[in-house]
């Protein structure tokens, strides 16, 4: 009796796995995410496989939050539908509206998207103002398509069924503009199919919370979502995924809207170089014109020394006289041979120092002399 119970405990032993055993065999939860299978740089398929930011970010957060996560890629309208109806429990990402609200629940947005409008190169609109009465394509069931619908658009909408169709059909030349509620999308779609008829424009519209979505009432998957985003953004992950996906778009857009401040500063520092030269300039002119005018005065200076020595020490007799025929100045040659002195001649009409019967031809010849100074 002893050896078969011995026999029997150690049937069980062997047939029952450890608890250590038995704790380290565990399954994660597993979650099943929706998704766009062309919505790049969001979502997309690549070589049949997901991937896009939306993916890694899902990625990422079921990793720190303990799922294990199998992404199911189509239409838009389709895995849309899939959630509301319970066929899988998430959404990558979702545009949020209140209306929307009502069919699933959103998560804290993850990404604060801004709307584009696409025209053609000439077309004249230039902003969200200008599509009223416009022919205007967007992809149905998306957030723009939803919100022109709202705003009593919905009989200019042409509806496409996915993002790359709206693009080609504007590049045909059919149609006013598209209208998307990612511009960066867009501008992706634009340079890779080449479509270099197109232009965006700003669309002047509030930026578009971007979440993930779960279904109406799983508020539990909901907070864990919540938790593992915030999780991701506090230890550096969330910006690592964002700068791989988004780095190169959000540096085209800082300079797009810097580049006008930019151009301005440019001009400014035109303007005072310019400035700067032409002060420079400026002042090498006035020293070139003040050294010319100290040459000239001492040129001057020069010759009225040497025209005060002729005057002084010249033999002849010598008078300057003003229009009026009075002596400015005589030489002392002058002053002695009259008579006088020459404080005595200075200011006195040139006349009386002459005999009367000489004074008419002396009149005449001053007279001449004044008509013709240049004579002299």
């Amino acid at each position: 009796m002893i050896r078969f119970l011995s026999i029997l405990g150690v049937f069980l032993a062997l047939s029952v796995p450890s608890a250590t055993g038995a704790s380290s065999v565990t399954t994660k939860p597993k979650l099943i995410v929706g998704g766009d299978h062309d919505c790049p740089p969001y979502e997309f398929l690549e070589n049949g496989k997901p991937t896009g930011f939306d993916i890694e970010l899902m990625r990422a957060v079921a990793d720190v939050m303990g799922f294990e996560v199998e992404f199911r890629l189509g239409p838009w309208n389709k895995v849309r539908q899939d959630l509301e109806q319970g066929r899988i429990d998430a959404l990558a990402g979702m545009y949020y509206s209140a209306d929307r609200s009502r069919l699933v629940d959103f998560s804290v947005p993850h990404t604060m998207v801004t709307s584009g409008i696409f025209v053609g190169k000439d077309s004249p609109i230039r902003s969200y103002a200008d599509i009223q009465g416009k022919e205007i394509i967007v992809q149905k069931g998306d957030i723009i398509h939803d919100s022109l619908r709202l705003n009593g658009l919905a009989s200019r909408i042409v509806e496409v069924t996915d993002a790359p169709q709206a693009l080609r059909l504007l590049a045909s030349g059919k149609h006013d503009c598209a209208v998307m509620p990612s511009r960066l999308q867009g501008e992706h779609y634009v340079k890779a199919f080449g479509l270099t008829n197109i232009r965006p424009v700003k669309a002047e519209l509030p930026q578009i919370r971007y979440c993930f979505a779960v279904r109406k009432g799983n508020q539990e998957l909901l907070y864990k979502l919540d938790e593992g985003l915030t999780i991701l953004k506090e230890n550096g992950k969330y910006r690592e995924i964002y700068e791989r996906w988004f780095g190169v778009y959000e540096r085209k857009d800082l300079w797009e809207d810097v580049k006008f401040y930019v151009i301005a500063l440019a001009l400014v520092a035109a303007l005072c170089l310019a400035f700067f030269l032409w002060s420079w300039m400026l002042k090498r002119r006035v020293e070139a014109r003040t050294a010319e005018l100290r040459r000239s005065e001492e040129a001057l200076r020069l010759s009225e020394a040497r025209y005060r020595a002729l005057h002084r020490d010249n033999p002849t007799m010598i008078f300057t006289m003003d229009a009026n025929g009075k002596v400015l100045s005589v030489n002392p040659t002058g002053a002695d041979k009259l008579g006088y002195t020459i404080e005595e001649l200075e200011g006195q009409p040139v006349l009386m120092v002459f005999h009367e019967e000489d004074r008419p031809a002396v009149a005449e010849q001053m007279q001449e002399c004044l008509r013709n100074p240049n004579k002299v």
